[in-house]
């Protein structure tokens, strides 16, 4: 198992978390990078994976730094799934086609006042856009079990923050990565991947000859390395279990 961090990495936006399993390839979140333009531009990059090979996206909720690249995903390819609740999916329909807007007005204001460097200044993404993306849309409730292909199930847990966020445990048969490694939570509560305390491979500890290698495509390396999972961070190492499972949010 492979998990990259694509984004929210040395940074709390843009979050994007790889997942790739050998047959399939799992995104969870979709956020535009926000704030400092060093960030912004980071949503005109290629992602390191062609968005038509990503097999479905998983997204915790709805703020744009979590949500907020899917159209353009969208727009260059991607056509799976965009799992999320029913309280996510509401506030996508509003928050999605706004930012559009939002995108599309910018760029027609560098246009009139001439100050980007582009000719013309175009959006990253239209109102448009975002409405097509909603069609891929698939809401499931709190605690029901969906299934990611490959083996993998996923299940929403009520987290606060916001209408309709979301923890997401996956879980698996051959391998784990515990909440306590690898959980982004949508409050910004948790500590994990930050600069103070990376995931690397001494932050884990593991018996289990399933390996997880953890890299950060986006931050520069902070989280580069191969790192094995079974027990909690600063816990006993615990034994193998036949069903494995990890959280997000």
């Amino acid at each position: 198992m492979h998990l990259s961090f694509l984004g929210a990495s040395r940074t709390v936006t843009g979050s994007k978390f790889l997942l790739e399993t050998g047959t399939r390839r799992i995104l969870f979140d979709c956020g535009l990078f926000q704030g400092l333009k060093e960030l912004r531009l980071r949503n005109w990059s290629q992602l390191p994976v062609r968005p038509a090979d990503i097999d479905a996206v998983v997204l915790t909720h709805v703020h744009l730094d979590h949500s907020g690249y899917l159209p353009l995903l969208v727009k260059n390819g991607f056509h799976g799934p965009v799992w999320c609740t029913p309280g996510t999916a509401d506030l996508c329909a509003i928050l999605l086609p706004d930012s559009g807007y939002l995108q599309e007005e910018e760029a027609a204001r560098a246009n009139r006042k001439g100050y980007s460097k582009h000719k013309p200044a175009l959006p990253l993404y239209t109102r448009a856009d975002a409405v097509i993306a909603l069609d891929r849309l698939e809401t499931v409730p709190f605690g029901m079990d969906f299934d990611l292909g490959d083996g993998l199930r996923a299940r929403f847990h009520h987290a606060g923050h916001i209408l309709g966020a979301a923890s997401i445990t996956v879980t698996g048969k051959r391998w784990a990565v515990p909440s306590s490694c690898c959980t982004t939570t949508p409050s910004g509560c948790s500590r994990n991947g930050r600069r103070s305390f990376p995931i690397t491979s001494s932050a884990c500890r593991s018996t289990d000859p399933m390996h997880t290698e953890v890299t950060d495509s986006a931050g520069g390396g902070v989280a580069r390395g191969t790192a094995q999972f079974a027990g909690p961070v600063g816990g006993e190492p615990q034994p193998a279990r036949r069903t494995r499972s990890f959280s997000f949010g």
